[in-house]
């Protein structure tokens, strides 16, 4: 299996709105694909955010996105990792990790002060 991480783009709408449901799922939220639709276009017209993709032999297994913001006390940038997914399919094969190391090495690139990730306590 190939596995690899890439930038997000517009072109992958389709399969983001996918997974998204599949995630906002895990915790028991309930949106339209329209909604979910709205909001990721929003992201991707706004840049505000880092959404990057996880693949294996060219198919889609996951995602994270990340909300970029400023820590006021270090003076300087700080990331959100605000969601993370991998489908069922591409558990155990690394997929995760990968995109943690990658969110991990471009905010050591974009020199944030931290990185924090927000997620469920039972997670």
């Amino acid at each position: 299996m190939s596995l690899g991480v890439r930038n997000a783009t517009e072109q992958d709408l389709d399969e983001l709105v996918v997974m998204f449901i599949e995630y906002l799922h895990f915790y028991a939220r309930d949106y339209s694909e329209e909604e979910v639709r709205s909001f990721l276009s929003q992201r991707f017209d706004r840049a505000d955010n880092i959404l990057l993709l996880a693949t294996a032999d060219g198919r889609a297994i996951g995602f994270v996105q990340v909300y970029p913001t400023l820590s006021s006390l270090q003076l300087a940038p700080a990331w959100v990792l605000n969601d993370l997914y991998v489908r069922q399919e591409g558990r155990r094969t690394g997929a995760g990790r990968a995109l943690v190391r990658e969110v991990c090495d471009r905010a050591a690139a974009a020199r944030a002060a931290y990185v924090v990730l927000e997620t469920a306590e039972d997670n």
